[in-house]
């Protein structure tokens, strides 16, 4: 099996730099002028298809969605994936109305009734990836293909490029005709499944209702995304990073807490003599500050060849020396 010679990584940052608004912040935008500002947190109602299915209302997704944030305290969406692990569903819980009898107490009917709220709640979590593909399919997919070429692929990737993507679009191979990529968390226009979620599992204090903890603990697996399953799944491309693999460009990968254990498994295997090259704009954001960010994050996955950035227009590739 042949190593990559280069590896090349696009994330979220890569689609935003040719106009696309994938940003999480316009997803959460989206929700809020498609659906409705957020209004007070509630249980949705569920209803049910032909077959049988429980669903609930896109409205009420979106609603439960936004409320779901607001418990965070964080008025930024752009670190959605780190946001799921820090929901207080203790809010969606003083929303239930609990039966109670004459002196104050839950009457025997409330165990069903704390059943079928956080069963409600479960299925509006489980459509939350039906939300993420409405807003891609409403504000990205229909305005791509008018979309120029920024990055100069023919000197920045030679034949035996890796290419590796962790979003949900078609920005390579419909604008640059790049077929040969991984699409890590799913593709949008093959109607797969939509990988999303936190690298750790979100925690809730028990209530004492085991009908409503262990419905919740369901959704805490939800939101969290398994990367060992998806290291597993996709080990014929991983396995071909190597020591052949003398170069890394990265192009709007931002390197969060949730996707630490691709980093650390692409690291794993690369040369100490590897060069890693993140874009120019990331370089020169913020004073540089995103690549000082990088750079340690790299470090800490493993990586111990020098860092630098490429101008995507161009291809030059420059060797930042102080890191």
């Amino acid at each position: 099996m042949r190593n990559f010679s280069t590896l090349f990584i696009i994330g979220n940052g890569f689609d935003i730099s040719h106009e696309l608004q994938t940003s999480y912040a316009k997803f959460k935008e989206y929700l809020a002028k498609k659906y409705g500002e957020f209004e007070g947190h509630f249980i949705p109602s569920i209803g049910m298809l032909p077959r049988g299915e429980e669903v609930a209302d896109l409205k009420d997704v979106a609603q439960v969605l936004l409320g779901a944030f607001e418990t965070t305290d964080s008025e930024e969406w752009n670190n959605f994936e780190d946001l799921l692990a820090k929901i207080d569903f203790g809010y969606f819980h003083d929303a239930v109305e609990i039966p109670l009898d004459a002196e104050g107490f839950p009457t025997p009917h409330a165990r069903y009734v704390m059943e079928d709220e956080s069963n409600a709640l479960l299925i509006a979590f489980t459509q939350v990836e039906e939300l993420l593909a409405k807003w891609l399919e409403d504000t990205v997919i229909r305005t791509k293909k008018a979309l120029a070429p920024i990055y100069n692929f023919q000197e920045l990737a030679p034949s035996n490029t890796g290419y590796l993507s962790f979003n949900y679009t078609d920005t390579l191979e419909e604008i640059y005709d790049i077929q040969n990529v991984l699409h890590i968390h799913g593709r949008l226009t093959h109607s797969e499944r939509l990988i999303f979620g936190s690298q750790k599992e979100g925690v809730s204090e028990q209530t004492g209702w085991h009908q409503w903890d262990n419905k919740i603990s369901s959704i805490h697996q939800i939101l969290q995304k398994d990367v060992t399953v998806q290291l597993e799944l996709h080990r014929n491309f991983f396995d071909k990073i190597g020591s052949q693999t003398t170069r890394v460009l990265s192009g709007g990968f931002s390197m969060g807490s949730a996707d630490t254990e691709y980093l650390e498994r692409i690291c794993r295997d690369l040369p100490g003599t590897a060069e890693w090259y993140v874009s120019e704009f990331e370089y020169t954001e913020n004073g540089g500050k995103p690549f000082k960010y990088k750079c340690a994050k790299l470090r800490e996955a493993g990586f111990l060849g020098p860092v630098g950035y490429f101008e995507p227009k161009s291809g030059q590739l420059h060797i930042d020396s102080s890191n």
